[in-house]
């Protein structure tokens, strides 16, 4: 209980309005810097101006941009419900009250869409709210949408509320990479916990091919709760199946699965039934697996030796083009195989009618060029008949296409890698030298087929897996550059070159920062390519007269800040010693900007930034510029966290502010330690400036004064017991690691505030009530802070002697 003046009490804090930190703050200035300060409830005109030159030397940022609402109103849909089990569905309903996560994936959207709704109208699940978030639009260009910012950040306006997140394709990858990345348990439950406080419940929706596939990738136990929904039921229901013929058909499809007659795969499976479904063939097909033997003897076995010829071009370019892109659109199909053929010719016999010396009219074939692409447009049904290519209905009702029988595409890649790997080189370079990769119209699915053709080159040509080749092949991604690495011996030009080439066509843009992040984001998953990865960016960064590769490495790395196997922090500090001014600045803002978006495990980001302090005897002089951004961080953090709380939540447990969230008497000693050994490093001194007459323990006075400030909070009244000991713990440690001369200077701060803050109220008559108590309270908070200090100090040297 803080131990205010006889004078005073009546302007104790229980009797102060509470008001929002900038309606207290003082006046506004042009400098950055100074609006952090002003939002710092203890700091005053006076020590503003003596700390604002210093923390704009520190490169403190303005607090984050204000995070807006992702999400929309979502609607039940009475008529989209789902035949669930009802003791099924109240175990869903207790598992999303309890965990407040739970992540539900099928083979079919449809299921996936409909789930919530069979939960809101069926279940017992209680809200106030329901909204989703859909990954499109604006959403998808959002670096600021993790798994943490729908946890943390405000979602819609009523409590509890339900917040349904929709992942159907890779234009969710990166938030999807986020909740992947959430692999540490005490990371686990501090999302849980909070999601408790805030009253607040997520349902994922994954389609389940984009979910098996990054699950893999994650090579261990998921941490949430993971339900996968069959789609079989609800399909069959859209499809008019009746309750008794929907049982009897789904058992027998079961069966028949058991005896391995519905492909290899659940996808396999779930292609076939849809596609059969669509063309009303469904119950013939369960009928003609009723006999296994029959049914296997009956099937058709296409040999990919025999069908693959080539000596013929069209057959060849088209089964190349449906093994390595299935289930593009037939536009897109096209598309491929037109650029592919490209200008070549053939010869036809074209058959005319001569008049011969006598006079007599014959019918006679003369030899006729012709372009490949035009025989195959004439002749495109009957052709890609022949090659075993169909033409079916996607799930969104796009024609697209694949080859007739499942296994046939597995059969013919293993046979033209082992056979025609020559044949695959060549066609793989048209590919990669057009602007296939970069067309802005391209669907998902072409890009993720370009992308699984590139890994699959860059794996299975180890000659040629080196740094250059890399840099050609990102030429030639980047809309057909053709330079050839031979043509110039300094690597660094070839850089230049390419990416000046870039910015003239005007490519380095969103779009194409996104690709390559994608294309980068798939190689970390393979051992051999991640070193390519890794090599190609410090080549990048070697090359750092040219201002774009480093462009290019930030944004690059802001990408894939959550894919597996990739370290954005080491490639933060390369920038940070090896950039120039310009990309000092943008990638010292990542860094702030990545702690901002890790709240939940800010002390596993400290300590990996605590890493890069200099060693306590290193002279200043040999300080490296990442050795320099490590000690202004946890000042410019501490400022922006303290400025980003609200003052109604001081004196809150558990707290709001990131640096006590989820801490507990048994954790704080240790965070605490991190915290007050990174401030009282000696290294410190590196920030001050003696021209400036700034003295660094104003600053870190400062800090420790509003951390103790937040802890206790504006109320007079005693403190629950953690939250003393917490209290304590930390002026102990403070006690701990400081040493007398370091303790004298913290506590002359102090006392220079609390004659700051008086100045403050005496010097201006224009001051209102609400201004002047606010002050006042602080001014005995800090001189309460001191007197808690000493006797704590005391108590130590008892214990001490």
């Amino acid at each position: 209980m803080i131990d205010m003046d006889e004078n005073n009490k009546n302007d104790s804090a229980k009797n102060v309005e509470k008001e929002s930190t900038n309606e207290i703050a003082c006046k506004n200035t042009e400098s950055r810097t100074q609006e952090i300060l002003n939002t710092a409830p203890i700091n005053t005109q006076v020590i503003i101006q003596e700390l604002t030159q210093k923390l704009d030397q520190a490169k403190s940022k303005t607090p984050r941009d204000e995070f807006k609402d992702p999400t929309e109103e979502f609607f039940v849909d009475s008529s989209n419900i789902l035949n669930i089990d009802a003791d099924l569905l109240a175990k869903y309903c207790r598992e999303l009250d309890t965990e407040r996560i739970l992540l539900v994936n099928s083979f079919d959207v449809g299921v996936l869409s409909a789930f919530p709704s069979t939960i809101l109208e069926k279940g017992q699940l209680k809200v106030a709210e329901h909204r989703i978030l859909f990954f499109k639009g604006n959403n998808l260009k959002r670096e600021d949408l993790n798994i943490e910012a729908l946890v943390k950040e405000q979602i819609g306006k009523e409590k509890p509320i339900l917040v349904i997140i929709q992942i159907f394709d890779s234009g969710a990858q990166y938030f999807l990479d986020s909740l992947l990345n959430a692999d540490d348990q005490n990371y686990i439950n501090n999302i849980k916990n909070a999601l408790k406080t805030e009253k607040r419940i997520l349902l994922f929706l994954i389609e389940h091919k984009l979910f098996s596939k990054r699950f893999k990738e994650k090579k261990g136990d998921f941490s949430f709760q993971l339900k996968y929904i069959d789609f079989l039921p609800y399909v069959l229901t859209n499809y008019h199946y009746s309750c008794n013929e929907l049982k009897m058909i789904q058992d027998e499809i079961n069966q028949q699965r058991k005896q391995n007659l519905w492909g290899n795969t659940d996808a396999e499976f779930y292609d076939q039934v849809i596609k059969y479904l669509k063309n009303h063939e469904l119950n013939e097909q369960v009928e003609s697996r009723k006999d296994k033997n029959a049914f296997l003897k009956k099937a058709k076995v296409v040999d990919a030796a025999i069908l693959f010829k080539i000596e013929e071009p069209i057959i060849s370019v088209l089964i190349y083009t449906s093994t390595f892109f299935p289930g593009v659109s037939y536009y897109e199909f096209e598309k491929i195989t037109y650029l592919l053929l490209g200008m070549k010719k053939t010869y036809i016999l074209e058959k005319i009618i001569k008049t011969n010396e006598q006079g007599e009219k014959q019918l006679v074939e003369i030899p006729t060029e012709a372009l490949l692409k035009e025989q195959f447009r004439n002749q495109a049904d009957k052709i890609l008949t022949e090659c075993c290519i169909e033409i079916s209905r996607g799930t969104n009702g796009t024609r697209i296409m694949n080859f007739s029988t499942a296994d046939l595409r597995n059969e013919m890649k293993a046979h033209l890698e082992d056979k025609y790997f020559s044949f695959l080189t060549e066609h793989f370079r048209i590919i990669q030298d057009s602007s296939l990769f970069f067309d802005l119209n391209a669907s998902t699915e072409l890009i993720e087929n370009s992308i699984n053709l590139f890994i699959e080159m860059f794996k299975s040509d180890p000659d040629r897996n080196g740094k250059d080749w890399f840099f050609r092949v990102v030429a030639a991604l980047s809309q057909g550059i053709a330079v050839d690495v031979e043509d110039t011996n300094n690597e660094f030009e070839l850089l230049e070159q390419i990416l000046l080439h870039l910015v003239r066509k005007e490519k380095i843009d969103r779009l194409v920062f996104d690709r390559l992040a994608d294309l980068l984001r798939e190689m970390l998953n393979y051992s051999r390519l991640k070193g390519m990865v890794e090599a190609f960016l410090e080549q990048l960064i070697s090359a750092g007269q040219h201002s774009i590769t480093l462009r290019l490495v930030l944004e690059l790395t802001q990408r894939l800040r959550f894919a597996p196997h990739f370290n954005q922090l080491y490639w933060l500090k390369q920038l940070l010693n090896r950039g120039n001014e310009e990309t000092r600045d943008k990638a010292y803002e990542a860094l702030r900007r990545e702690a901002q978006q890790n709240n939940l495990r800010i002390y596993d980001f400290l300590k990996e930034i605590k890493l890069w302090l200099p060693e306590p005897d290193r002279p200043i002089e040999k300080y490296s510029m990442s050795n320099g951004y490590a000690l202004q961080f946890l000042i410019d953090y501490a400022f922006l966290s303290i400025a980003n709380i609200n003052i109604d939540n001081y004196g809150d447990w558990p707290s709001k502010y990131p640096l006590f969230e989820n801490m507990d008497e048994k954790s704080a000693p240790e965070k605490f330690e991190i915290l007050v050994s990174w401030l009282f490093h000696p290294g410190m001194k590196y920030l001050e400036n003696e021209d400036l007459n700034i003295n660094i323990f104003l600053i870190i006075g400062n800090i420790f004064a509003n951390w103790l400030f937040i802890l206790h909070g504006p109320e007079e009244n005693f403190l629950s017991s953690e939250l003393q000991s917490i209290f304590s713990a930390l002026i102990e440690k403070i006690l701990e690691i400081s040493n007398k001369k370091q303790q004298r200077k913290l506590v002359d701060a102090w006392r220079y505030e609390i004659e700051a803050i008086l100045k403050e109220i005496t010097k201006s008559n224009d001051k209102n009530i609400k201004e002047k108590r606010e002050l006042n309270y602080r001014r005995n908070f800090i001189r309460f802070l001191v007197k808690k200090f000493k006797e704590i100090e005391n108590k130590k040297k008892s214990k001490e002697d």
